[in-house]
């Protein structure tokens, strides 16, 4: 089932006091694009979510936001760095006497310096990449599943479009074999009016004629159209990410409609083709929310 690159998956994961909650959110885009927002002392962390949304996406803006809070960890240890505390507190005595301003740098204002307090835990990091990988799975399960039924909404709006499209395509079928007996028979009448009671030139006319159907024929076109919509409505049933496929067949059903509308030369096809065109832009713009 093909799925929409729009949809929204939250999960929370709790195990020893260590809570875990991954809202994962997901929006078109032509490539494949992750963010990933999670709290600083887990950072290490960020490399296996990228991991994960890639292997379970493969287009699309990607953006997980990640909360980790710890309720019952009688584990952790809240360490303090005396030896660099102390080099802050020699630099600061320096500064105060080379530049000449006051040294007010509080006990509290030490502790908020950068690696001055750091909290350990006998969690190990295995621990933590293990439990925020089930809050992962059950995240991007949630949705998967948004996802495949928005992608299903989507497959059925384009089918319906496509319906028409062929149906369309079967009245330039019908007519593309009167265009040349037409375009004869207009000739004739032409040239009857035009030379009176002379006799039509037979020669000249199916020159004319030859050379016309020449320049009209459209048989490539509509065989390679009819082609383009079988590998389209096959690749709409596949089980596997195909919005790049179907954009790619979508821009090639309508370089062959151009080409039958310019070729044609005739009003009902020109109507066709018209309709045909402003459906093809229709359903390119509903695989553009196709992974």
């Amino acid at each position: 089932m093909i799925k929409s690159m729009t949809g929204f998956g939250r999960a929370e994961y709790e195990n020893c006091g260590r809570e875990y909650v991954v809202e994962i959110k997901t929006i078109n885009h032509r490539y494949s694009d992750v963010s990933v927002r999670i709290p600083r002392q887990y950072s290490y962390l960020e490399e296996l979510v990228r991991r994960f949304m890639t292997k379970a996406i493969s287009r699309g803006k990607v953006e997980v936001n990640i909360q980790i809070n710890c309720f019952a960890d009688d584990k952790k240890q809240i360490l303090f760095d005396e030896n660099l505390m102390k080099k802050y507190l020699e630099e600061a005595n320096r500064l105060e006497k080379t530049l000449g301003v006051k040294n007010d740098l509080s006990f509290c204002r030490l502790l908020s310096l950068p690696e001055i307090v750091n909290v350990s835990s006998e969690t190990t990091d295995d621990e933590y990449a293990e439990e925020l990988k089930c809050a992962l799975e059950q995240a991007i399960e949630k949705l998967n599943t948004m996802r495949t039924k928005e992608g299903e909404t989507l497959r059925k709006d384009i089918l319906l479009k496509l319906q028409e499209i062929e149906e369309e395509f079967k009245e330039i079928c019908k007519k593309a074999d009167d265009v040349v007996p037409e375009y004869r028979n207009r000739l004739i009448e032409r040239l009857k009016e035009l030379e009176a009671d002379q006799l039509v030139d037979e020669t000249r006319l199916a020159g004319e004629v030859a050379i016309f159907a020449d320049r009209s024929a459209i048989d490539e076109e509509i065989v390679r159209f009819r082609s383009h919509i079988k590998q389209f409505s096959d690749n709409l049933e596949l089980n596997e990410p195909v919005g790049k496929k179907l954009d790619f067949i979508v821009q090639e059903m309508n370089r062959e409609i151009n080409t039958i509308g310019s070729k044609a030369n005739c009003l009902e096809i020109t109507n066709s083709v018209i309709t045909i065109k402003n459906e093809i832009e229709k359903v390119r713009e509903q695989i553009q929310n196709i992974e």
